[in-house]
């Protein structure tokens, strides 16, 4: 069992003990419940004071498709659906077993936050001084940042953004098996590399590392390795919303995996499988949509469509090293009802909807027609009706320079074109 991060305690998290990947699915869950969630619009709560919820990190990992074969040589690695899009790179993420809380969810790899992530004594010997070689973004910082300088301020602990990377590059290695290492076979650029151990040697470190999180340095300092701190850009940052239990504060990062090294002889009688993970997937963007509900959670999904507008790896690279330059903005969800042909649907705000602020407004009855947000001309927004299986999102929102998700015409038109030929 996890320990609390927070300075001064040493109390069990027992009720909001992470589960990877549950935040999220809880968070989703109430939106069938009904609830309503009434939030200040700056993404804030006015009872902060008696809040709680978790910091987390979550890692979104994509390599060119012929690195798909590399991973399968240790890994027992699905592709989601066989019918091939028009990208030329995947994704990774991992299915809850079923026999877990909130079993059968697709999510990005990910997790809380620990002491050791942020622990000077455990990692100087291994990330060396990377904070002198992050650039300030020119933009907003999530509010995340400043709450985890105060908490971790003493001359001990790593700077929020090395501990916020170490965390998730350790949550994807105790998910899926992969540890991330800076590549030095190309030392004019920063590339990073995916190591796989041999399936003995990989069970041995990742129960280790799970009951210690410490133990996540002294693997890379016994395979000689760094982590690829650099090359984890900042994405997208989401937070539960208020009413709901429990909540989390999660940053995404994404990161491109250039290289594939194992330590597997060929065959490999038995690959290695997470007890954590039903399924490892690793396909394109295009191949999870549509995206059922049943399946996904909000944010998943609304990320899964970001990266489904780039369909060459190199040109969704750039777009993250560039756009991480301009900041990043915390975005809590705002939550409404409304019935349109006679059916109750419930409609998912997100900051820069011309709704957002008077939905999130406490203490006010917001009432519209379906007509009314028909001629909104300012949307970012998840409508979702009873019958509805599949999530789409209606957004024209471009949030720091971010690129808009997958629209159902989007993906209609190029689905009829790949049907075609």
């Amino acid at each position: 069992m996890r320990r609390c991060i927070s300075k001064g305690t040493n109390r069990t998290c027992t009720q909001l003990l992470w589960r990877r990947g549950c935040g999220f699915t809880y968070f989703w869950r109430a939106f069938s419940s009904g609830k309503a969630v009434v939030l200040p619009s700056d993404g804030s709560s006015s009872h902060t004071s008696n809040c709680c919820w978790k910091n987390s990190a979550s890692l979104i990992v994509a390599f060119h498709q012929w690195l798909h074969s590399d991973l399968s040589k240790c890994l027992t690695v699905k592709s989601f659906q066989s019918q091939q899009f028009l990208q030329d790179y995947e994704v990774l993420l991992l299915q809850r077993p079923d026999g877990s809380s909130f079993g059968g969810k697709i999510v990005f790899p990910g997790g809380l936050l620990a002491d050791g992530d942020f622990s000077t004594t455990e990692w100087q010997n291994v990330t060396g001084d990377f904070l002198k070689q992050f650039a300030n973004p020119s933009g907003p910082r999530p509010p995340m940042y400043a709450q985890l300088h105060r908490r971790f301020s003493a001359c001990s602990f790593l700077s929020p953004l090395i501990g916020l990377r170490l965390c998730a590059l350790r949550e994807l290695f105790e998910e899926t098996g992969l540890l991330l290492v800076e590549d030095h076979a190309d030392s004019a650029s920063s590339t990073t590399m995916a190591f796989i151990l041999d399936p003995t040697e990989m069970h041995k470190w990742q129960t280790r590392v799970l009951s210690e999180p410490a133990a996540f340095a002294q693997l890379y300092h016994f395979f000689g390795f760094r982590p690829p701190l650099l090359a984890l850009k900042e994405w997208s940052n989401w937070l539960t919303p208020t009413p709901l239990r429990p909540r989390f504060d999660t940053m995404f990062f994404f990161v491109e995996v250039s290289a594939v090294k194992t330590q597997c002889s060929s065959p490999v009688s038995l690959k290695w499988q997470s007890t954590e993970a039903l399924n490892l997937f690793a396909d394109s963007p295009w191949s999870f949509f549509p995206l059922s509900r049943h399946l996904f959670v909000p944010p998943q999904a609304y990320e899964l469509g970001r990266l489904a507008q780039f369909s060459k790896l190199q040109k969704l690279s750039a777009f993250a090293t560039e756009r991480a330059i301009l900041g990043c903005r915390r975005w809590l969800p705002v939550m409404s009802r409304l019935t349109i042909l006679d059916k109750v649907c419930d409609i998912f705000f997100l900051p820069g909807d011309q709704r957002y602020t008077e939905v999130s407004q406490q203490d006010v009855n917001t009432t519209f027609s379906a007509g009314q947000l028909a001629q909104d001309t300012q949307r970012n927004r998840l409508i979702l009706g009873p019958k509805l299986n599949e999530l789409w999102y209606d957004a024209n929102v471009y949030d720091l320079g971010h690129v808009t998700p997958l629209s159902h015409t989007e993906y209609m038109n190029v689905a009829d074109l790949v049907k075609s030929k």
